[in-house]
């Protein structure tokens, strides 16, 4: 029995074309197959067959307005009748909400023809519910369908909830609903959510086919899927009005995205002109901030009229949003885009750059529009789009300010303002794509005529070469600068010689030469002043100069303010790592925390660098969880910039060492090398040695750090805080049985770490030389020098190496068992009766007890064990 109670969706004729929001499939597809839509018949015809043997189910079928819920809803309806189901239907409407339980009389009153009580309506209603679950469903299964259910009144909405929490085991009901996508309100039943996709390309062509015929375009079938977004209502008005514009037989062949194009804006055109143009110029706009009250402006609406256009729109689903519309789905707005030329399109964002500086917006927002446009040659878009790239260099947006500033370049300037936009153009480029970079400030160095520009900008260059990957290039340019200006200019050549410094660090035949540069150097500027004491700072913090000094020149060069620069960021760099490398964990980390802070208006990459620093000094204070933390910050926000792997590869390998997981040691260890400078290669290369030793090959451990050191002998230099090679070579030749080796490595570094007298290193060098040379006197000055120090994890270590040399940790744990009797004087029977052994077993234990302990005789036992022991 299949019992239809209301009206099923229906579509009233009128004069005008049907909107693509009334066209249902089932016109389309009448008497065929739902095309696309197999899973979800299968999914129905699941449901159904388990509601018949009494499992009931609550159903939703969700999607936008003409995906084909009421057609799915009707072929659910005739699969349950066909069943044997007894089928109730009602559909709801917005114009019905105050109508109390409408939807559920339309459900109910003519299957259930019993007198209605309106003094008390609910519990009539609970009646009926009864009658229904304990009358008509015990002769066949029954099911409820209710269409557009976010529209039904409250009640009935309530009281589909008291059925659906109602339904139990035995009960042959089921619950049909179809919703549009939005959240079911909360008094809504429980439901199997089963949502409506756009249709894939097979059924589009499908779709097309039943209405044109075969032999279709591939083309065609692709732009209608794309336009429709496989929605079937609206893929079947675009058909409908596709074959009212072609009169004649339809040539498919041709038939592209222009062509449906015209289709959709004759579409729109024909309900209402308004609605055409504001679809236009939101098309136009679509790539930049636009509010409703722009759009209506720029398509010359008045208010009120684009008010009531946004609102057909979005009933038609072809904008969301009420105040800043946006297309619904790409394929509407390439229907709608593709009907504009780009003449067009920059119009549109000229008049909205116009209206926005009228209306006084912020001039990033004019901006936005102005670089969609070619030039317009008014004095007014250059200052703006210098005022935008100014606080968008300000904000820490390198990429919108690079935007802004190529766009200004596009406007008639005379020579001398287009060299000083050429140069701020490249500065930013730097921090924002380095390739562009060396190109834009190639011809500032070759045409600018103002020395402190031009100076200024070979300085940007090297640092874009550098930033590139084209370490040697980036040196060279600064040497001939250096060279070029220092007898016209010697402030300005002196500048460059710092620059020079900072960089030879990673280059062994430049880092000899960093003394004599360092004895020739001239008369710098205040900010080369404070660059070149930072970059002496972190030189001194590596070759052995005074504690004191460096702390001293590190701290009066610290950054004075948010960083904006690449020079100011090594100087910055210089100084942490000064401060990291002499142990002074706490003014560091205050240096890094306060450039972090200012990030919002700094460098991206000065962040990035400031955490990778700060995952440093964690790591030295064994705090492996927040030097964790910072690594993967530091490397999301390094990943604006293409360095990111050469500088954190050895932080991260040291960090996974030091927690010893060995399934990311041996990924780590199966990775390609990154290319790299010199200097950081060095580091790499001991942190590397540490993944070997922690998986246990002390040989490929060895040789890493051997050749560690080596490399850093090129670059004059001995030792380095973040690369201590001669300890990690120590404990390979230890491990690997080379004893006098790893004595003389060790002796080494701990008359180095005794000079320096910091308390980390010199820590870690006692705990290496008591380990190799077995002496717990060395093990405890570790452990008291490593107590006054930060590095809680060296600490552990020192602690855990000191427990080893205590005699009985030697010993098994029966051989202390027996060493504790024989200590307080039984004999070997005795011991034996009391451990239940044998007497060759006790006496078996004892000789392994006097070899381990190097004693000969019984009575020598209360010297070597502790008391506690006893």
């Amino acid at each position: 029995m299949y019992v239809t109670v209301g009206t099923r969706k229906s579509f009233t004729r009128r004069p005008r074309r049907p909107t693509l929001a009334t066209v249902d499939l089932a016109e389309v597809t009448q008497g065929r197959r739902l095309h696309g839509r197999d899973r979800e018949l299968d999914l129905l015809a699941a449901h159904l067959e388990r509601i018949g043997a009494g499992e009931p189910a609550v159903v939703t079928l969700t999607g936008a307005a003409g995906t084909g819920k009421t057609s799915l809803l009707t072929a659910a309806a005739e699969l349950a009748e066909a069943q044997g189901f007894l089928v109730l239907s009602a559909r709801a409407a917005k114009a019905e909400r105050d109508f109390a339980f409408g939807v559920v009389r339309q459900l109910l009153e003519r299957t259930l023809p019993l007198p209605l009580d309106h003094d008390d309506i609910q519990a009539q209603l609970h009646g009926w519910w009864l009658w229904l679950s304990a009358h008509l469903a015990e002769h066949f299964p029954v099911l409820l369908l209710v269409d557009d259910a976010e529209l039904a009144d409250p009640q009935s909405t309530r009281w589909l909830g008291y059925a659906a929490r109602r339904l139990a085991a035995g009960h042959r009901i089921g619950i049909l609903l179809t919703r549009s996508t939005d959240t079911p309100a909360g008094d809504s039943p429980p439901f199997h959510r089963l949502p409506l996709r756009g249709l894939d390309r097979q059924a589009c062509e499908l779709v097309i086919t039943d209405s044109l015929g075969g032999d279709l375009c591939p083309a065609f079938v692709e732009t209608c899927q794309v336009v429709s977004a496989g929605n079937p209502a609206r893929l079947t008005a675009l058909i409908r009005t596709c074959l009212e514009i072609r009169a004649s037989r339809l040539d498919l062949a041709v038939f592209g995205t222009p062509r449906l194009s015209e289709a959709v804006h004759r579409f729109l055109a024909e309900e209402d002109p308004a609605l055409a143009s504001l679809a236009r110029t939101v098309a136009a706009l679509d790539d930049a901030p636009i509010d409703l009250d722009l759009a209506a402006a720029v398509a010359g609406l008045t208010p009120s009229s684009a008010l009531r256009a946004a609102k057909r729109l979005r009933e038609l689903r072809f904008l969301t949003g009420a105040r800043k519309p946006a297309f619904a789905d790409r394929g509407v707005r390439v229907a709608i885009a593709s009907g504009l030329s780009p003449a067009e399109c920059q119009a549109a964002h000229a008049k909205a750059a116009r209206v926005l500086r009228r209306e006084q917006a912020p001039d990033r927002l004019v901006a936005a529009h102005l670089r969609k446009t070619d030039e317009i040659g008014e004095a007014w878009v250059t200052e703006v789009l210098l005022d935008a790239a100014g606080t968008a260099l300000a904000d820490g947006d390198p990429h919108e300010a690079v935007a802004h500033l190529r766009r200004v370049l596009r406007e008639p300037l005379p020579p001398e303002r287009r060299e000083a936009v050429l140069f701020e153009l490249g500065a930013a480029e730097v921090h924002a794509d380095p390739a562009a970079a060396v190109r834009t400030l190639t011809r500032v160095v070759e045409n600018d005529g103002e020395p402190a520009r031009r100076a200024r900008a070979t300085e940007l260059l090297s640092d874009a070469l550098w930033l590139s990957g084209r370490w040697n290039e980036a040196l060279n340019v600064l040497r001939e600068a250096v060279r070029f200006w220092s007898v016209s200019h010697p402030r300005l050549a002196a500048d460059l010689e710092v620059c020079v410094l900072y960089q030879s660090r990673h280059d062994p035949q430049a880092a000899v030469a960093i003394p004599r540069r360092l004895a020739a150097l001239g008369h710098t500027s205040e900010a080369g002043t404070r660059r070149l004491n930072a970059f002496l700072a972190a030189r001194g913090s590596v070759t052995g100069q005074p504690v004191a000094a460096v702390r001293r020149l590190a701290l009066e060069n610290g950054p004075t303010g948010p960083i904006t620069g690449l020079g100011e960021l090594r100087a910055f760099g210089a100084v942490v790592t000064a401060l990291t490398n002499i142990e002074e964990y706490d003014l560091a980390l205050l240096l890094c925390d306060k450039v972090l802070d200012d990030g919002a208006s700094g460098l991206p990459l000065a962040t990035g660098l400031a955490l990778l620093n700060r995952a440093e000094i964690h790591y030295q204070r064994g705090e492996l969880t927040s030097a964790g933390a910072d690594l993967e910050a530091a490397a999301d926000k390094l990943s604006l910039v293409d360095i990111k792997g050469e500088l954190l590869d050895g932080a991260r390998m040291r960090l996974v060492a030091a927690r010893g997981d060995q399934a990311e040691i041996e990924r780590l260890l199966a990775r390609k090398r990154t290319t790299t400078t010199y200097l950081r290669a060095c580091l790499t290369l001991h942190a590397r040695g540490l993944l070997h030793a922690a998986a246990g090959d002390h040989a490929s451990a060895l040789a890493d750090q051997l050749d560690c050191g080596r490399r850093l002998a090129h670059l004059g230099l001995t030792e380095h805080p973040q690369a201590p090679w001669r300890i990690a070579a120590a404990l390979a030749h230890f491990e690997l049985g080379n004893h006098e080796e790893a004595l003389a490595l060790a002796e080494s570094e701990l008359a180095s770490a005794r000079e320096r007298n910091l308390p980390r290193r010199l820590g870690v060098a006692l705990r290496v030389a008591g380990t190799v040379r077995d002496s717990p006197a060395l093990l405890i000055e570790a452990v008291e020098v490593l107590g006054r120090s930060q590095a809680r994890l060296e600490l552990a270590n020192a602690q855990a190496s000191l427990k080893r040399t205590e005699p009985d940790q030697a010993l098994t744990e029966r051989e202390r068992d027996v060493a504790t009797l024989a200590r307080k004087g039984w004999s070997n029977p005795e011991i034996a009766a009391a451990l239940v052994l044998s007497r060759r077993t006790v006496e078996f234990h004892l000789t392994n007890i006097y070899r381990k302990l190097d004693i000969s005789r019984r009575g020598q036992l209360a010297h070597k064990l502790p008391a506690k022991t006893g």
